[in-house]
């Protein structure tokens, strides 16, 4: 938003929207802010913690405000809400920075399971610790995926999973070769073609992703998580190539802690219309 009230230099109010379903993820957002260093224009830089879900319309995509340039940013956003986030700028023609964690967790549907984890039950607050079953819940709503999201996301990952079958285990990884738009080599075995069968082979990848193989050593095991990762996150780079018309490039955290072989969840999704420029800066990180 643009500012040409005290100079003839326009002066831009950046506004965060913060959306979660988490109270207690936002109260900490909130904390952290004002922690944070004040900026030389105190009115430069505005905060709002929303608590809503994504995957509701009337929620958090209602309240970001027309005709203001966005930017879609997710960190860690778990299973599902990775995707939800990403649909969020797709819809907008919005460029989008997209820090993934847990990839299984996407497998929940929503609706499938209402937790206390205090109790075991369903349903309802069972033995009255409201605050743990709510943070239960939101943890779920947070991970699992709406009736619109359907993995695998893109044709690419389709096609693929219709000639080749992950059932056969870790030494079926080894039987064929397959070459991967990034200039890897991942490994598949050759069956399996229907959507069902496709749905059960995306599900086990992204558990791979997860856990890795086993039983195996250490490292392979690492090896295959590292692969089956970046499977599922080009997988979702690719829908918004396809369906949207979008630059897309996946990039890794640097440093000792986000090591790819130890630590599985550093990598960012990076994606802007095409020919834009916003693109062609994303490009160039």
């Amino acid at each position: 938003e643009k500012d040409d009230t005290h100079d003839h230099r326009p002066r831009r109010r950046i506004h965060i929207l913060a959306v979660d379903v988490n109270p207690r993820a936002l109260q900490s957002l909130e904390q952290r802010a004002r922690r944070s260093p004040v900026p030389e224009r105190r009115d430069a830089v505005a905060l709002t913690a929303l608590r809503a879900d994504l995957a509701d319309p009337r929620d958090g995509p209602s309240a970001i405000p027309p005709r203001h340039f966005v930017v879609v940013t997710s960190l860690h956003g778990c299973g599902a809400a990775s995707d939800m986030a990403m649909e969020l700028a797709l819809e907008r023609g919005a460029p989008f920075v997209i820090c993934p964690c847990c990839t299984a967790k996407s497998l929940t549907r929503r609706g499938d399971v209402d937790v206390d984890v205090r109790g075991g039950g369903t349903g309802g607050t069972g033995n009255g610790n409201e605050e743990t079953y709510i943070r239960a819940k939101a943890s779920f709503r947070r991970s699992g995926a709406t009736s619109d999201i359907v993995y695998p996301r893109s044709e690419w990952l389709t096609k693929k999973l219709s000639s080749f079958s992950l059932d056969g285990g870790e030494d079926d990884l080894h039987k064929h070769n397959n070459h991967h738009p990034n200039g890897k080599n991942f490994h598949y075995s050759n069956v399996l073609s229907t959507e069902e069968d496709n749905a059960r082979n995306y599900a086990l990848l992204a558990k791979i992703a997860d856990v890795g193989l086993g039983p195996q050593t250490p490292t392979r095991q690492r090896e295959h998580r590292r692969r089956a990762k970046r499977i599922v996150e080009w997988d979702r780079l690719r829908y918004a190539s396809e369906r949207y018309g979008y630059d897309v490039r996946l990039v890794r955290v640097d440093g000792p802690l986000h090591d790819p072989m130890a630590y599985g969840k550093g990598d960012i999704l990076l994606g802007a219309k095409r020919g834009s420029a916003e693109a062609d800066v994303l490009m160039r990180i």
